[in-house]
């Protein structure tokens, strides 16, 4: 009796350790994730559940249940960070925490599939298959924020060019933005490109240019400024860039890339056969 008595209590112990988490982290998923779902959910979807507070770029600030949710949208298709998906749709948010409410033991104790990282500014556990990561500055015992994002694998979503999307790897870098115009490229436009090529010298930068059938010299004259420009920028920082001819479109235009070194480099996705 006392054996099965016993055996009881270790149960219904190792029943409250795995469940509490649960119900602390499934409560964000019911409350949060269920409402918004990344690569799906609108910018009209987003603002009948949360308070908007300010926006800037393509990321908005909300307010929600008291917290502070942030919300990063696609500009156009295949302008950020590498989805092919309307503009104001929503590609990743990240829910913030109070203090002490989620601590990482919990998460281990919690999930088989994730990934940990600590490094000299940022402590994360990534769930790839959840697409979700919990993350705090570097040696906190507790998660600050939760980022809810797409999973890991294939996606029809994906633009040309891009590598497979993955959750546990920096995606910081994408793709910076499309120049169209008819005119020769001021070469100023790109200089956040070629400033956080500076940055990141374990990243690689890649700029195609394209242009109109029968007008190369366009795309040689505009590739040439980009390369002075840069080597006037950033000085022999400037030869890590890669500045190559696309191919064809229907007028002139740029592209820059910036991917971590590991990633499979980008390739040119001309819209005009040669």
């Amino acid at each position: 009796m006392e054996r099965n008595s016993c055996t009881k209590k270790q149960l219904a112990i190792i029943f409250l350790i795995f469940t509490a988490p649960v119900i602390t982290i499934g409560q964000t998923y019911l409350d949060i994730r269920q409402k918004i779902i990344p690569l799906q959910s609108t910018r009209e979807d987003v603002e009948k559940i949360a308070k908007f507070i300010k926006t800037q770029g393509y990321l908005t600030q909300y307010e929600i249940n008291g917290r502070q949710l942030d919300v990063y949208y696609s500009e156009a298709p295949c302008l950020t960070y590498g989805w092919k998906i309307p503009e104001d749709t929503v590609i990743k948010f990240n829910y913030g925490l109070r203090p002490g409410e989620l601590s990482y033991d919990e998460i281990k104790k919690t999930f088989a599939s994730i990934e940990i990282k600590d490094d000299a500014q940022f402590r994360s556990i990534t769930d790839r298959n959840r697409g979700v990561e919990y993350r705090s500055p570097s040696g906190h015992e507790n998660v600050t924020d939760i980022v809810f994002m797409p999973p890991a694998g294939p996606s029809k979503l994906r633009c040309k060019g891009f590598p497979e999307y993955d959750p546990s790897r920096y995606y910081a870098p994408y793709q910076e933005f499309s120049i169209e115009t008819p005119q020769p490229l001021d070469p100023e436009g790109i200089y956040p490109t070629i400033y956080f090529s500076s940055q990141r010298p374990t990243y690689v930068t890649t700029i195609f240019v394209y242009c109109r059938k029968g007008e190369q010299s366009k795309c040689q004259q505009t590739a040439n400024a980009i390369k002075r420009f840069a080597y006037k920028t950033i000085g022999t920082k400037a030869k890590n860039i890669r500045i190559e001819f696309g191919g064809y479109r229907t007028s002139l235009q740029i592209e820059t890339f910036l991917l971590p070194k590991e990633y499979p480099p980008v390739i040119p996705s001309p819209t005009v056969p040669s």
